[in-house]
């Protein structure tokens, strides 16, 4: 009982994660921390959603040469996700594009 009380006293959250693999450009941590302010990410179910939070990922280093990605989590209210089509894009200065879809309905 203590265990639901003190779950519903906790605001439900909804959290996507996006992973970036280092590149030539990006390869060392502070270039993987500055590259999430360089990118556009967007989560869309019918319309943009706005994240409560966004909190950067701290990568493992690999083999000594540095982190091979690195993270961002978007923390989102859970109240304001639907169980529909969710798409998450990615965008990067120099034009490149990327996404993906989720159906929600069918992650049940």
């Amino acid at each position: 009982m203590d265990a639901e009380r003190e779950y519903q006293t906790q605001p439900s959250f909804f959290l996507v994660r996006v992973r970036a693999f280092a590149t030539p450009t990006y390869y060392s941590t502070s270039q993987l921390k500055r590259l999430w302010k360089e990118l556009s990410i967007r989560v869309v179910q019918g319309k943009p959603l706005k994240p409560m939070e966004n909190h950067y990922v701290n990568p493992p280093f690999t083999r000594g040469h540095g982190p091979g990605y690195t993270e961002l989590e978007l923390r989102f209210d859970a109240a304001q996700i639907e169980s529909a089509l969710m798409i998450i894009e990615v965008s990067s200065p120099d034009g490149q594009h990327v996404e993906t879809n989720f159906d929600l309905d069918k992650l049940k």
